[in-house]
């Protein structure tokens, strides 16, 4: 029986990351830390197949992006203005760090055949 794959969107802030799981729902929010990133990878490797998306942002994303591609995880790195489009097509205009996450995790389900994965 095939696994089926989640989809992550993390959100990225200076001091914090969140992030929203497709198809579970789940939502989680971690500080942007050494300490809060390897809780966040730690719950990651756990999920089985997952893709992740995390927001590009000034370079508060790197280290991130860097830590889950060492962990053995598929990120990619998705331009701010690419999402926003997104989530106004789907009649999406609320913004918070949370809704963000969502739309990122929704476009990363959507696209992620046409991304190219953080190396």
């Amino acid at each position: 029986m095939l696994q089926q794959i989640s989809f992550v969107g993390i959100d990225v802030a200076k001091d914090r990351f969140d992030l929203f799981i497709l198809p579970s729902g789940e939502r989680m929010s971690v500080n942007s830390g050494e300490a809060g990133i390897a809780r966040l990878v730690s719950r990651l490797l756990k999920l089985g197949p997952i893709k992740i998306a995390v927001e590009a942002s000034g370079g508060y994303e790197r280290r991130l992006a860097l830590n889950l591609h060492e962990a053995g995880l598929v990120v990619y790195i998705v331009p701010p203005a690419r999402v926003r489009s997104f989530a106004r097509s789907l009649a999406q205009h609320a913004k918070t760090d949370a809704i963000d996450a969502q739309m990122i995790a929704r476009h990363l389900e959507t696209a992620h055949e046409r991304l190219e994965p953080f190396r």
